[in-house]
């Protein structure tokens, strides 16, 4: 079989009809991108056998498949992970696949330590997650230690700290009802779900334990006194119910100071 015509697809130029004469007749044969064509010096004349079409479609279904993930790419940096997991749905042998990735990392396409460099940077511009919780995306994205590693030392200790302490001091400026000790807590435990190390935690509280409103902690231990008086007063008296209060008031972190000072205005 012989290539009789070759002509440009009226809807995308950089494909190409093939046409081949069976016979007497002419028929269309299959579409090729241009790459394909120059790769296999398609032109009027050539000879064709079976074998060598198989190979030629292939070839053209693979370069479909790397022009699919170039409009992927289009809209943002991805990993090596997704474009494998995006590749998935094109019915291609894994050895296409593999192909593909290695032609987009020779033009520069796909880079996971790039990659890994821009989310953190990313991650530090615009949120207060700390490195443990950014290693973790990371992670799920495909990317190896050793790019998360070095993508993370851009994460300085300095920096680390500035955005714990913003977090703290934005979760001790709302009203709470809860002893100031509570609250340390509930932001020692906010830092420990946004991947900050105990030894940055520690620090950051100890930095911020100044910041006690005396006023406000007292308003706090009356609410939550009268709310255990209340709970406790049907079922017990006097002493028993000082205790039961002291030993509340206790577990809602007030000091032992603050709960007798309490205590004695009752």
């Amino acid at each position: 079989m012989k290539i009789s015509k070759i002509t440009t697809q009226k809807k995308n130029n950089h494909r190409y009809n093939i046409f081949l004469q069976k016979g007497s007749t002419e028929e269309y044969a299959f579409s090729v991108d241009e790459d394909v064509l120059i790769k296999f010096h398609l032109r009027k004349g050539l000879s064709l056998t079976d074998e060598l079409i198989e190979e030629i479609t292939s070839e053209d279904h693979k370069q479909k498949a790397y022009n699919k993930v170039i409009r992927y790419l289009s809209y943002r940096m991805r990993t090596e992970k997704e474009i494998r997991e995006y590749l998935q749905k094109e019915d291609l042998f894994p050895e296409h696949v593999d192909e593909i990735i290695a032609k987009l990392e020779k033009n520069n396409l796909v880079d996971d330590l790039e990659f890994a460099k821009m989310f953190v940077r990313s991650r530090i511009n615009t949120s207060n997650k700390g490195p443990g919780l950014i290693r973790k995306e990371l992670e799920v994205k495909g990317i190896h230690d050793e790019n998360i590693d070095e993508a993370l030392s851009q994460f300085s200790t300095e920096e680390q700290e500035e955005k714990a302490l913003q977090l703290v001091q934005k979760r001790l400026a709302r009203t709470s009802k809860h002893s100031f000790q509570k609250q340390l807590n509930q932001a020692k435990a906010a830092l420990m779900r946004n991947g900050y190390s105990s030894r940055l935690i520690r620090s950051v509280i100890n930095e911020v334990r100044d910041m006690q409103d005396d006023e406000a902690e007292w308003e706090a231990i009356i609410h939550h006194g009268e709310r255990l008086e209340r709970r406790f007063s049907g079922k017990f008296a006097d002493a028993e119910l000082r205790q039961k209060i002291k030993e509340g008031l206790y577990r809602q972190g007030f000091h032992l100071s603050l709960i007798h000072e309490y205590l004695q205005t009752r």
